[in-house]
């Protein structure tokens, strides 16, 4: 039934009550709500809760000073984001594993020339509503590529898209191509239900004139409500660590990989 809510419209409302500036102690209430409802570790916010400005503020905000420490070795590959991992693998012939028993393509995901990526790894990162939702660059990169996808805005959690295993290729996204000394990484942000806002820090449709570069651990953009983030390594140019594995939690900044 959640495919035939009217995403768009539900969208519309549901930022619109998230973005009012309420009265401090009513914000402030509605974020402790929504830490409470989602087991949200407080010690760990950069601000108080009355210093916040909405419940979309509050939603979309950055961790403390030191929270988390960004690996630092040279061509090591970072988390973009505090997440839970739901697939990893290979793209054997292209072909992504989105959940067992069904696969998309790379094709299918990007729509745009991937050949780099085929045979490459892969790892599919779902963000929780209690997850800090901002997207950090996982290596120092230039923005080769960057555009966004039109689609619908289907909810994300596990339980439905194992329901409904083609939804990241039917969802709003933003494919951002970064090339480090390591080689090309591709960061495929997908929309969910409610907004699927997903803002990012340089243009879209990208220019390359615009030659954006991303520190390691720099903020690439951020999920208003949502959602996934898939990452495509290129071919035989990266290696994930053992530990990153299926139904195993990252946190931004930790090492997921390095480059060979």
């Amino acid at each position: 039934m959640l495919k035939f809510i009217p995403a768009k419209l539900l969208g519309i409302i549901v930022h619109w009550f998230s973005s009012i500036s309420y009265p401090k102690f009513l914000v402030s209430a509605l974020c402790k709500w929504f830490a409470r409802k989602y087991e949200i570790d407080t010690s760990i916010l950069s601000k108080k809760f009355d210093e916040y400005n909405s419940l979309l503020d509050f939603f979309i905000r950055e961790p403390g000073i030191g929270i988390r420490p960004i690996c630092s070795g040279k061509n090591e590959i970072a988390s973009p984001v505090d997440a839970l991992i739901t697939a990893v693998g290979k793209a054997d012939s292209e072909e992504i594993i989105l959940v067992k028993g069904s696969n998309c393509t790379i094709n299918q995901l990007v729509l745009k020339n991937h050949s780099e990526y085929v045979n490459g790894d892969y790892v599919i990162l779902y963000l929780s509503p209690g997850d800090f939702h901002r997207i950090y660059s996982p290596c120092d990169g230039v923005v080769s590529r960057s555009w966004l996808i039109a689609g619908k805005l289907w909810p994300v959690f596990p339980n439905f898209v194992e329901k409904n295993p083609q939804t990241f290729c039917k969802n709003k996204r933003v494919v951002t191509e970064l090339v480090s000394e390591a080689g090309k990484i591709m960061i495929v942000k997908v929309g969910a239900m409610n907004v699927g806002r997903i803002p990012v820090n340089h243009s879209l449709p990208y220019s390359s004139e615009e030659q954006k570069v991303y520190k390691k651990g720099q903020e690439i953009g951020r999920f208003e409500f949502g959602s996934t983030v898939i990452l495509l390594f290129e071919k035989g140019k990266f290696k994930l660590e053992p530990e990153v594995s299926t139904g195993t939690k990252v946190k931004i900044g930790q090492r997921i990989g390095i480059g060979c």
